[in-house]
């Protein structure tokens, strides 16, 4: 009988949570990982497509200045 691992139950609350928690000052990715069981090269890319949106945002209300 092989053992699976269990995954951890991931809804969008906890997604914008951890990755909020990891753009603190100060705040650990890699404990955070552990504390949430979700893997670090996860929560970095949570980070990487939160601040391309955030980018995009940003453009876009820029963009609308100009109309």
């Amino acid at each position: 009988m092989m053992n699976k691992k269990r995954k951890t139950e991931i809804t969008d609350k906890l997604k914008k949570h951890v990755t909020l928690a990891s753009l603190e000052p100060g705040s650990n990715v890699g404990l955070l990982a552990k504390k949430y069981k979700i893997g670090r090269s996860t929560i970095n890319k949570w980070r990487q497509v939160h601040r391309k949106q955030q980018s995009e945002t940003k453009i876009a209300k820029s963009d609308h200045q100009f109309i």
